[in-house]
């Protein structure tokens, strides 16, 4: 469970990375003229995501469950894009990708990672952030 934490570190910050430094690319071939307001979509998704997200493990879902279900559904958002080569999916996908990767799953990790470890919040937050930093400078190679 620890070394799926750490992984997550890598993964939710990888699947957002890739994602801000591709949409504009797909959103040219999908021929739409403003881009931005995909980004905006995106952003009122992630900003509805960390109050829904609040809400959620303080109403007692587990933070595991978050941990596992956002990242999936973020996954098919971000999948219906190419799946659907139309421009009007980037719309709600961009909604959907900003509501499941974007609203705090790099900080529920590592919150999660310091409750797990108590002696050690320290190195397991480090491990968290590494993996991040792995995740921002090799998720574009590998694409």
């Amino acid at each position: 469970s620890i070394l799926a934490l750490i992984l997550i570190g890598y993964t939710s910050v990888a699947e957002f990375n890739l994602w801000t430094n591709t949409y504009q690319e797909l959103a040219k071939i999908y021929n739409i003229s403003q881009p931005s307001i995909i980004e905006s979509i995106y952003a009122v998704g992630g900003a509805i995501s960390v109050l829904t997200t609040s809400y959620l493990v303080a109403g007692r879902v587990k933070e595991t469950t978050i941990l596992t279900v956002y990242p999936l559904l973020a996954a098919v958002a971000v999948s219906l894009e190419v799946i659907i080569p139309q421009g009007w999916i980037m719309y709600p996908a961009a909604f959907f990708f900003g509501l499941f990767a974007a609203g705090g799953l790099f900080q529920l990790c590592t919150a999660l990672l310091a409750k797990k470890l108590p002696k050690f919040k320290a190195t397991a937050i480090s491990l968290a952030q590494f993996m991040s930093l792995v995740g921002n400078t090799s998720i574009i190679f590998f694409a």
